[in-house]
Order: structure tokens, then sequence, then C-alpha cells
């Protein structure tokens, strides 16, 4: 059922789901290369869980999905990206944080730290990036687009 508001909720959720994957992989290849930049690491803890970014990116993606399944549905626009991409940044560090304190390591630092460096820039860019393209792609009839008097039906 297409609504006039927006796009079926299955194919808003397989183009968010999309765009999640995109997000993810921005996230990586942003961090990867923000540590070689930086000549830092993600986490430069020791002993700190491999498993901390990976629950920073997972509460970051979670974040983003929601903003963006609901700017689906609404028709949201750049304002709606730029949400869902400083919610995903602060989702991210906060899932980074609480899972520095899960592992007992300093959770303070791994937070100033991924500020300082730029890893939460790298999310927010990713995000707002990555929500625009899936929202334009939302909004896309996915007709051939044509000039006004190029009417198929010859109503001339």
């Amino acid at each position: 059922m297409t609504t006039s508001d927006g796009p079926q909720r299955s194919t808003s959720l397989v183009l968010a789901a999309l765009g999640a994957v995109v997000f993810v992989s921005l996230i990586i290849t942003g961090d990867a290369i923000t540590s070689v930049l930086t000549k830092t690491d993600v986490i430069e803890i020791a002993g700190a869980s491999p498993l901390v970014p990976v629950v920073g990116i997972a509460a970051a993606t979670a974040a983003w999905a929601v903003i963006v399944i609901r700017g689906i549905a609404k028709r949201g626009s750049i304002g709606t990206a730029t949400a869902a991409g400083v919610l995903a940044s602060l989702a991210y560090l906060a899932g980074m944080f609480v899972a520095s304190l899960g592992s007992g390591i300093a959770a303070a630092t791994v937070a100033t730290h991924l500020i300082m460096a730029g890893y939460v820039l790298v999310v927010l860019i990713a995000g707002v990036a990555t929500a625009a393209g899936t929202l334009a792609l939302s909004r896309a009839s996915g007709k051939t687009p044509q000039w006004p008097w190029e009417d198929e039906n010859g109503d001339e």
C-alpha cells in the first residue's frame, strides 16, 4: 500500500537497511583513515575489549536507523539527515563510554580521545551523508524523470 506521504513500509525498511550498511562501512573506513592520519588507535588503552568499538558502532547505527526510518515515512530532508548524523555520533560516544565502563577501562579517557582525535566527527559526517542519500532515494519515485510536456497519455 503506497501512501501519499512516502514509499511502502517494506521499501523504506529495505532502504534503511542498505543505508545502514553504507553507514557502518563509512564509519569503519573513516576510522581507519583517521587512525592513519592521526597515528592513533580508536581505543588506545591497553587491555580494552575488542567489543568496545562494536558496541559504539551498534549504538550509532541503531540511533541513525530510527531517525532515517521516521524521516522516510515523513519525507524528511537535510534537517532530518543532520539530526541523524548528530544523534548517531552522540550514540557512538555513549556506546563506547558504556562499553568501556563494562570492560573496566577508563571510560572518560576513551570518550575524550574519541572527541579529540576526530573519531566522533567521522561518525557525524558518515551519518549525515548516508542519511541524506537514503532520504533522497526514498523520495525518488522509481520512474524515469520526464518534462511536463512528455505526458505519455497524450493529453495534448
